[in-house]
């Protein structure tokens, strides 16, 4: 006798089901599709807030389906699994994921609100000489901190800080210091949400001459406390960039008689240990980062002054700043800056000015935890660069100067560039403004850009191009 093997499909099952729906007790519903699960179309986004003209990521975690195709809600369409998607325009959108399995299909819709991206330039506080921004820091309600200095006619030059609205408008804005003159180098957001401006002050009470100089804020730039200190050598000390430590102390670096400075302070901004490093007539530090076992990445130049070199070393707080290992970058010429970021790989970027090929150019330097270089790019003809920042598909921007990119019939011209991940220049910009100084990357996939220009404070808001109005 012959034995028959019956096969059911999918679409056999379903009909058995349905003429024997009321015996069996079969749910429709937990029908399994060819991802072995219950047809169910979900898909999630980002926290947000989205802008014009960033890629947004819509996650898929749809079970049971095979193919899926999305509306999202511009006139774009995709069938990828979980696709990428920029709004050319803002508005609110309806974003609808249509999942499907076996002939049977799902739907499910989000909507989001898409912001149109802000560009600007501004110019601050106009005097004939001084006024400038050293650093940007954009803040969570997207605005923006500046520091700074600025000089009124009459009296000292003071240590700036000051605070923007998305748009550029100043919310509040303070001045800091009561001696000779006073610069603020740098800005940090604490822990507790407070502010740290890093600088320099000359001829305070007790100071033989430049002093380190620590300011610390609430969030609305009012003064909590002051400090000024230098080195007991008593050289000229000048304050750059500060870190906080997980035990709420500080590291400060700068310069001291032309070493390199590295100080200690706890978490009242008094000073606990100081540490020089001599390696040449003309050292200093610029940058410091804080590393995953709790020590510090310091960064800044060594050299004579003709023949100059980027410099890193990773220091022990623990150990009052004791040198864990040192390196030097650059060519036989002279480097500038060597400012130093933290990359999303794990790696750092150096940054700043070389004019070892022949004509100065802006610099990066790509290395490793160990200080190990992994590449090295000069970039621009005639340029000079200060401080880099990294994108979001891991390019970079650089700003600065140039003498090459000048606008109407202004030299030297703000500069920005962007590169990608190996450095290799994608585009160019001149700004207007006479220097940039800091660049971040913001929200909406611009770039905030502070410096200086022949009116004072210059602060510059691109898209992701580079443009601006």
């Amino acid at each position: 006798m012959k034995k028959y093997m019956l096969r059911f499909n999918t679409q056999h099952k379903i009909m058995i089901c349905i003429l024997l729906a009321l015996m069996a007790g079969c749910d429709l519903e937990k029908v399994d599709g060819p991802g072995g699960g219950s047809l169910k179309a979900v898909f999630s986004v980002p926290a947000g807030p989205f802008y014009q003209d960033c890629n947004i990521k819509f996650t898929n975690s749809s079970t049971g389906a095979a193919t899926y195709a999305w509306d999202f809600g511009d006139g774009n369409t995709s069938a990828s699994a979980s696709p990428e998607h920029s709004y050319t325009i803002s508005g609110n959108f309806s974003v609808r994921l249509t999942a499907t399995g076996n002939g049977v299909s799902e739907d499910t819709t989000i909507q989001i609100t898409v912001f149109a991206k802000t560009i600007f330039n501004k110019s601050y506080f106009p005097a004939p000489t001084n006024n400038q921004g050293y650093a940007v820091l954009p803040m969570s309600d997207g605005g923006y901190v500046i520091a700074g200095e600025v000089l009124t006619t009459g009296t000292p030059e003071k240590a700036y800080l000051f605070k923007t609205d998305p748009n550029g408008t100043v919310s509040w804005s303070q001045s800091f210091g009561t001696g000779n003159y006073q610069t603020g180098t740098s800005v940090t957001q604490l822990a507790d949400g407070s502010l740290l401006l890093v600088g320099t002050i000359s001829g305070a009470i007790g100071s033989q001459g430049e002093d380190v100089y620590l300011i610390k804020t609430d969030a609305n730039g009012n003064k909590l406390w002051e400090r000024n200190f230098g080195t007991t050598a008593g050289n000229d000390d000048y304050g750059n960039a500060a870190v906080q430590l997980s035990n709420g102390s500080f590291v400060i670096v700068g310069e001291s008689g032309g070493d390199h400075l590295i100080m200690g302070a706890d978490q009242n901004g008094n000073k606990t240990w100081e540490k020089t490093i001599d390696k040449n007539t003309q050292d200093y530090l610029n940058s410091a980062i804080v590393t995953s076992d709790n020590k510090v990445l310091v960064s800044g130049i060594t050299g004579t002054g003709n023949d100059n070199n980027y410099y890193l070393a990773k220091i022990d707080p623990a150990g009052n700043g004791n040198v864990i290992w040192e390196n030097t970058y650059g060519g036989n010429g002279y480097e500038e800056q060597g400012r130093l970021i933290a990359l999303s790989d794990g790696n750092y970027l150096l940054s700043g000015s070389s004019n070892s090929t022949g004509s100065s150019k802006a610099f990066l330097v790509k290395v490793n935890g160990t200080g190990n270089k992994l590449w090295e790019k000069h970039i621009g003809q005639d340029s000079y660069g200060y401080a880099a920042a990294e994108t979001a598909d891991g390019g970079f921007v650089i700003t600065g100067f140039s003498y090459q990119l000048c606008a109407a019939g202004q030299c030297p011209d703000a500069y920005l560039a962007k590169t990608d991940a190996s450095g290799n220049v994608i585009w160019e910009k001149g700004l207007l403004g006479e220097s940039g100084r800091d660049v971040k990357v913001v929200d909406d996939c611009g770039y905030i850009v502070i410096g200086r220009n022949s009116t004072g404070f210059y602060l510059v808001k691109t898209d992701m191009n580079g443009n601006f109005q």
